[in-house]
């Protein structure tokens, strides 16, 4: 289809479909409990890209055995990217609540932030964690994750390291080396101790 001045329209008619020349973009959708794989599963079903990060989790059984399950990493929550197009289809499906905004609407999720999540879920030593708002900020120097920075936790005898994302107040941690780190602020509240680990 052409525009008035002769040049490509932005959008056309294919097929009888409407089709957009408009950028997908990443958004997090907010969903019913345990409706996470469900939705997923539809996105694939109506064309949506989407990416739900999953854990390994081990359960016991009462007659002791165990089983490893995949679960949400973030209940409630996967992420979907959208052309403008995209929102009406995606809120219709059964078990979606909304998308996660602000009062203007809808808030993108930068495609850097993204690929970080990715890198994450490739640790195999994930796991969910508390959102956390407080903490020593540490960045990671060597290893896959190298260059990321996040918050570090002691647990036991080791060292967690948390990485938060704000928009939807949710965080990850996975084990770390803390030979691995480097220390870019201190929390006040932490211990000498504590931020002698980090170090």
């Amino acid at each position: 289809m052409l525009s008035d001045n002769g040049e490509a329209a932005s959008e056309q008619h294919h097929r009888g479909e409407y089709v957009s020349d408009s950028p997908r973009e990443w958004f997090a959708a907010y969903t019913m409990s345990r409706h996470e794989k469900r939705i997923a599963s539809h996105c694939e079903r109506i064309g949506i890209e989407q990416f739900l990060p999953l854990y390994n989790s081990q359960r016991w059984w009462r007659n002791r055995t165990t089983v490893d399950l995949q679960m949400p990493l973030f209940p409630n929550y996967l992420f979907v990217r959208l052309s403008p197009q995209d929102h009406g289809p995606l809120m219709r499906l059964p078990g979606l609540l909304s998308t996660v905004g602000n009062a203007a609407g809808p808030v993108v999720i930068p495609d850097a932030d993204m690929e970080l999540l990715r890198r994450i879920i490739a640790c195999k030593t994930i796991e969910p964690h508390p959102f956390m708002a407080k903490g020593d900020k540490v960045r990671i120097v060597t290893g896959p994750l190298a260059g990321v920075i996040g918050v570090v936790l002691k647990k036991g005898n080791g060292l967690r390291f948390i990485v938060t994302l704000d928009l939807i107040g949710k965080s990850v941690s996975l084990h770390i080396d803390g030979s691995a780190l480097e220390l870019i602020a201190p929390h006040a509240n932490l211990s000498a101790e504590d931020r002698n680990a980090v170090a």
